[in-house]
């Protein structure tokens, strides 16, 4: 018989008894910032799962969002830890959790450590970190044509993007609906900043093939986007050397990677840096 069990927190009274724990294996977050997320799970279509030892201690913990933006169910996992003398229940723990939930499962910006576990799940990496450009908000379409042309969100169909209103209404988001190469593409950064610096992140792409990223976010710098750092998901390959990498945005999937990037809206995960 098992000696642990895997259980969903659903009594909002309980989450005050998992901050300690949260702070303790994520030092760089404060008690606040932990109490603000299990607060709004609901919100954001979250869940809190722990793993506790046959007398109900708890030792490790994940809180898993719903991801929205795919035509399939799928969950993101973030902020997963087990105890340091627990961590042989690392990987059991995790596809338990997972099994709480139909659908797929993505993960970004995993650690190291995770990682190894992911790969050891046998997950196909979907991409290979980040890339971080500085924009100097200048438009080169005196050099080059430009294929960009800029809608509104009222000429998006967003029912068909499965995305949630809640994300629409967030002030640290921007939606960018353009017409790329006689194609809707529909993008979403998440504003943040960086020591002071503006900073766009590319946290949802749809109707952009990988390769021209790069393409599209060059084109409509000026009069979308602006003077800022911008972070976008870098492949194995790229033709863009002068980036800063970063280990951020290492995506694992357990499905094949779609020609629609990714989505992260439902994820925490969008803090890249």
């Amino acid at each position: 018989m098992l000696n642990w069990n895997v259980r969903v927190v659903d009594d909002e009274s309980e989450f005050s008894n998992f901050l300690i724990l949260f702070k303790e294996a994520f030092p760089k977050r404060s008690i606040s910032f932990f109490s603000s997320i299990l607060s709004n799970l609901s919100l954001h279509r979250g869940n809190l799962i722990i793993l506790e030892t046959k007398d109900k201690q708890p030792v490790g913990g994940v809180i898993i969002y719903k991801v929205d933006g795919y035509d399939f169910d799928c969950w993101a996992p973030s902020y997963f830890f087990v105890l340091d003398e627990f961590r042989h229940l690392s990987i059991p723990f995790l596809i338990k959790a997972q099994n709480c939930f139909s659908g797929r499962v993505i993960n970004v910006t995993p650690s190291d450590a995770m990682c190894s576990i992911l790969e050891a799940m046998r997950y196909k990496r979907l991409t290979s970190g980040s890339k971080i450009f500085f924009n100097l908000g200048i438009n080169f379409s005196f050099f080059k044509k430009t294929h960009i042309k800029k809608l509104s969100l009222k000429e998006v169909d967003l029912s068909k993007n499965n995305i949630d209103i809640n994300f629409l209404s967030r002030k640290d988001l921007k939606w960018i609906p353009i017409v790329y190469k006689n194609k809707k593409v529909l993008l979403c950064f998440k504003k943040t900043s960086w020591f002071g610096i503006p900073l766009q992140i590319l946290v949802y792409c749809e109707g952009v093939d990988k390769k021209n990223i790069r393409c599209v976010l060059d084109c409509i710098n000026k009069s979308l986007i602006g003077l800022s750092l911008i972070v976008y998901p870098r492949d194995t390959k790229s033709v863009y050397k002068y980036n800063l990498i970063a280990k951020k945005f290492r995506v694992y999937g357990d499905f094949d990677n779609k020609s629609m990037l990714y989505s992260i809206l439902g994820s925490e995960v969008t803090e890249i840096l």
